[in-house]
């Protein structure tokens, strides 16, 4: 094995050597070095536009993050007839009740729907519309749908009232005149399997027309 006080020596002879070639050296052969490093750099050029191609490719591919987004909302309101318009407490609009839900499911209206039958007026265009007066002359109320939002419960156990009695599917109670004020309520008496945090929804549809007759 070579000392490294050799190694020192005979490193610096080569660059001598060289140096003095260098300098002796014929001007073809200094365009001939330049031409090598040229030809160095057009080959290592096309590679790195390759690397930074591959690059670029990746992530124009990469798959991108994904989130469903999802709105809902129910349009309230009532659909008039030119005789029976329907609204809510005192002329307004119909307010939303309240439920008093159980950690069994069951539950019970903590806050009822007050629904009046007014008599129906149009507004000039055609519309009809709620006039200041109640119906003059018998109403026939009755229940056309019920739904709840959560499957755990059994629409067909939940129960209507209509100012306190309860009241069927396709089946008019009637109010008499000046009783076309009335309150909407509803219970399910039998538990359900519930988790804390849900949001329970009952929807009802009532009708409102002329009285065929008292019952």
């Amino acid at each position: 094995m070579e000392k490294p006080l050799f190694q020192l020596n005979r490193l610096k002879n080569i660059i001598h050597y060289d140096a003095e070639n260098y300098c002796g050296r014929k001007s073809n052969h200094v365009f001939n070095h330049k031409k090598g490093i040229s030809n160095m750099k057009k080959q290592l050029l096309p590679l790195a536009i390759i690397a930074s191609l591959g690059a670029f490719s990746m992530n124009v591919h990469a798959e991108p993050a994904q989130a469903l987004l999802e709105w809902q909302g129910f349009v309230g309101g009532v659909f008039n007839t030119d005789e029976i318009a329907l609204t809510g407490q005192g002329g307004g609009e119909i307010q939303e009740g309240e439920l008093n839900i159980q950690p069994d499911g069951t539950f019970i209206t903590e806050k009822g729907i007050v629904v009046e039958a007014h008599e129906s007026v149009d507004d000039g265009s055609g519309n009809f519309e709620a006039g200041d007066a109640l119906y003059n002359g018998d109403v026939d109320w009755s229940l056309a749908f019920t739904d709840i939002s959560v499957e755990a419960y059994d629409v067909n156990q939940l129960v209507v009232t209509m100012n306190g009695a309860e009241i069927q599917k396709d089946t008019p109670v009637t109010t008499a005149v000046g009783n076309h004020i009335v309150n909407f309520a509803v219970n399910y008496p039998t538990t359900a399997e519930v988790s804390p945090g849900d949001s329970v929804t009952v929807y009802a549809t009532v009708l409102a027309e002329p009285a065929a007759g008292s019952l």
